[in-house]
């Protein structure tokens, strides 16, 4: 099943008499892909401000919805500890410990003037993210995810990877 299958059969979106639920789902894509803001998205689609902004609200509300589904806690009371860690070696030092957090460098291109902003210390650009994942390594959650969430509600551009945790 395609994303956009995914998102018009279980998540809500939709198509209106002007814009279909496709280019809606294409438009938040160039958008997070770019990144391009807004009003460049406006030229491109032939739309208004307002209806970018309305259709992208649209898909990132159906992509929220995606990813509370897929990304959720076992034991949302943490009442148990995982058997990996009651070994006699471990026990001391991770008692009371819920998962692991880390950190990993995901290569991207970006436009040539922000080249420089996302160069890492290895000498190609990419974008850190910081992924939170129980010990049987299943994904609790992603930064990437909250950073979408959180920045494309303040400003018009986010990265295309980011929609890459969601799925």
């Amino acid at each position: 099943m395609s994303l956009h299958d995914l998102l018009v059969s279980t998540y809500g979106l939709t198509s209106t008499i002007h814009v279909s639920s496709i280019e809606s789902l294409a438009m938040f894509l160039w958008i997070v892909g770019g990144p391009q803001a807004f009003a460049q998205a406006e030229d491109k689609f032939t739309r208004s401000l307002w209806t970018v902004h309305t259709k992208f609200h649209e898909v990132l509300n159906c992509l929220h919805k995606l990813a509370k589904n897929n990304i959720k806690v076992r034991d949302p009371t943490f009442s148990t500890e995982h058997e990996r860690i009651k070994e006699d070696r471990f026990w001391p030092y991770f008692k009371g410990a819920i998962g692991a957090i880390d950190g990993s460098h995901v290569k991207v291109e970006v436009p040539a003037e922000e080249a420089v902003n996302h160069t890492c210390r290895h000498g190609y650009t990419s974008q850190n993210i910081l992924a939170i994942c129980d010990f049987d390594e299943i994904y609790l959650c992603c930064c990437w995810l909250i950073i979408v969430l959180l920045f494309a509600s303040s400003h018009s551009y986010c990265y295309l990877v980011l929609i890459i945790i969601l799925l």
